[in-house]
């Protein structure tokens, strides 16, 4: 699994738990942000967020 994979797969389970009214939007949607930075043993890596804006830039 790439860690782009890896980090979609994480962000999908998040979305898909997130089932309390209090943390949905009202498109039913997670209405918090979450930002994962995975690197592999390979020197692979990926930045992946719930959410993109134009803070979402990371270094390596």
């Amino acid at each position: 699994m790439t860690p782009l994979d890896a980090g979609m797969a994480a962000l999908r389970r998040i979305k898909d738990n997130t089932v309390e009214a209090r943390l949905l939007n009202s498109r039913g949607l997670p209405n918090f942000d979450v930002r994962f930075f995975i690197l592999n043993k390979a020197g692979e890596y990926a930045g992946v967020a719930m959410y993109g804006s134009s803070e979402s830039n990371y270094a390596v």
